[in-house]
């Protein structure tokens, strides 16, 4: 359930998300001048993302894989992020850059759900916390570091080449 809102959340704060790498921005003077899932702006004559709400059926099927590949991704302790990409980008009609965006929104709520149901228990034989945070800030300023190249490489290159690296 907090996955399907979570989801719901993702999808709704970023439905009108275009930018200017963004394929499906091309002018327009009807709404059936624009590609599938996209509307015409009626002031700057652009397309852009439809709004949430109606959803369509390719929406629906999108967030029901949605929520089973992130679910299982984060049971086995993987974030999921290149696995929902190409479901955003297919099902959902948002271009690689929103949805590698969109995918690390959320990897983030599904392990900030993972942290509040394991981060904060105890293994009852020690007494001790199950996470070894010694461990997690030894790996984190690598992390960041691998963040920080991420995003400068995801601003860098062209969009063809985000989808096949």
């Amino acid at each position: 359930m907090i996955a399907l809102l979570w989801a719901v959340l993702v999808l709704g704060v970023s439905c009108n998300e275009s930018g200017p790498s963004d394929p499906h921005l091309k002018e327009c003077k009807v709404d059936t001048d624009c590609p599938s899932l996209h509307v015409c702006h009626s002031i700057l004559n652009l397309c852009e993302h439809k709004p949430v709400f109606p959803l369509q059926s390719s929406e629906i099927y999108g967030s029901l894989l949605v929520i089973i590949v992130a679910g299982l991704a984060n049971a086995g302790g993987l974030g999921g992020g290149a696995i929902l990409t190409p479901i955003l980008m297919i099902f959902f009609g948002y271009s690689a850059s929103a949805s590698v965006m969109l995918s690390y929104i959320l990897v983030f709520g599904g392990s900030l759900g993972n942290f509040f149901l394991t981060g904060l228990s105890k293994d009852p034989e020690t007494g001790r916390r199950v996470v070894n945070y010694d461990l997690a800030m030894l790996c984190l300023p690598l992390l960041l570091m691998g963040t920080l190249i991420g995003v400068k490489i995801n601003r860098a290159l062209p969009e063809l080449s985000l989808i096949h690296i």
